[in-house]
């Protein structure tokens, strides 16, 4: 069995927020698959790697497991969450729901200024993108999405499944490319006031991210 530890790296870690530190620190490293589906979490080696005690190490692990991230397994120990099928395909159509009645309600809260420079930086960085500025503009684009509809409801909501749709989006492999000319469709469909196109070529996108996970978990 593969066990995830921090590397041997110590953190400069703040005494204050230990848990929130540990806790980003984690979920980075399980949405960037550094630690892998199924991967366990050496609880301790995090604490000595910090020189901290194994308390906050395991809360965050809590953290994490309400975030969906995380399992525990009794008197075993913590897991990066291994994902079914149904369990993905599920959170995608949670996923396309909400985006798409949010493009549908709010279509004239959209800020085109934002969307048109978000549209720059894709064409500009399409074919020389490192995965982090795809993740990053990814994020931003339907982060915007969801934010438009000033729901508090929808957005809380919406992010409740957030931490599981950035770790997709690793999943969704070998698509970077084609997935930012996608969000560049979408964005010039709603910046030409084009509302049915933008929620047709919204669905597909999304339908295309589905498929691929789908494809690529085991």
């Amino acid at each position: 069995m593969r066990v995830a530890s921090m590397g041997g790296r110590q953190m400069n870690l703040v005494k204050d927020s230990l848990t929130e530190q540990i806790y980003g620190l984690i979920k980075e490293r399980i949405i960037t698959q550094e630690y892998e589906l199924g991967q366990k979490i050496d609880t301790n080696e995090i604490a000595e790697n910090n020189n901290i005690s194994v308390m906050p190490v395991r809360d965050a692990l809590n953290s994490l497991e309400d975030d969906g991230l995380v399992t525990k397994k009794s008197r075993v120990g913590y897991f990066v969450r291994v994902f079914s099928k149904k369990e993905a395909e599920d959170i995608m159509e949670a996923r396309k729901m909400y985006e798409i009645y949010s493009v549908e309600s709010y279509f004239s809260e959209f800020n085109l200024d934002f969307l048109q420079d978000l549209h720059g930086k894709m064409l500009e960085l399409q074919n020389n993108m490192s995965r982090d500025e795809f993740d990053e503009l990814d994020y931003e684009f339907h982060q915007h999405i969801i934010n438009i509809s000033g729901n508090d409801y929808i957005i809380k909501n919406y992010n409740q499944i957030n931490e599981m749709i950035q770790l997709f989006r690793r999943l969704d492999k070998d698509r970077m490319e084609e997935a930012n000319c996608e969000h560049m469709e979408i964005i010039d469909f709603i910046v030409r006031q084009k509302l049915e196109k933008s929620k047709k070529s919204l669905n597909n996108h999304i339908e295309k991210v589905k498929r691929s996970l789908l494809q690529n978990l085991k």
